[in-house]
């Protein structure tokens, strides 16, 4: 089946930042796949039969893990199961992690958005939460009116700056000390972040329903 692309949409997991999901035994892909399936999400048997067979439930087109790996879900001729009302005419990238992700996903996400948009020249690259409703029809969704969060940073700012992320973005192990943002380290930034007792803790209030609560230490 041929689609139609009107839009390519990045999103984040919500995952503990830092934390690799994948391993030598089971992809991320593979794990997000269980997740899906528990959440009722269901691939139809001929794209199962036709790519991916293993991977039943899985929404997503693609995920980037924390150490630069990329593993495939849906095939991209697939309509996916990621932001309601656009799935017909988009494909995804979804990005582990909550707010901050490693330099190895940056890269990634790079040069696969370049590659997407040499297939698909002109695809608007979006966050999920570009999408929300603009209630007011201005043109513009303003963060009072997220229904989302993800992808936790602006895409657009992204793009403008050619694909380089802010510092406040890119986990502070890949940060040189000079560039950390003074909030950043060891903790979160104060919007997202309460500290707990012992140095470099914080909980993150995700804003996504699972998890709703990560505990995360930094190794000093």
């Amino acid at each position: 089946m041929s689609r139609t692309i009107k839009l390519i949409v990045i999103h984040c997991a919500a995952s503990p930042n830092g934390k690799v999901l994948g391993s030598a035994s089971k992809s991320a892909a593979a794990v997000i796949d269980q997740w899906h399936a528990q959440r009722g999400f269901r691939r139809q048997p001929a794209a199962i039969a036709a790519y991916n067979p293993s991977l039943k439930a899985i929404g997503y087109h693609f995920i980037l893990d924390v150490d630069g790996t990329k593993s495939t879900g849906r095939a991209l001729n697939e309509v996916g199961a990621h932001v309601a009302g656009h799935n017909a005419n988009s494909i995804d990238v979804c990005m582990m992690d909550t707010d901050q992700y490693s330099t190895a996903q940056w890269g990634e996400l790079s040069s696969l958005v370049k590659a997407l948009l040499a297939k698909y020249p002109g695809v608007p690259v979006l966050g999920h939460r570009d999408l929300s409703p603009d209630l007011n029809g201005d043109g513009t969704v303003e963060p009072s009116r997220w229904t989302k969060t993800c992808s936790d940073f602006t895409v657009a700012n992204w793009l403008a700056a050619g694909m380089k992320p802010q510092a406040k973005n890119v986990l502070p192990a890949d940060v040189p000390a000079t560039h950390l943002p003074v909030a950043a380290y060891p903790g979160s930034p104060p919007s997202a972040a309460t500290s707990l007792a012992g140095a470099g803790c914080f909980m993150l209030r995700s804003p996504h329903k699972t998890p709703s609560r990560i505990h995360y230490c930094r190794s000093s």
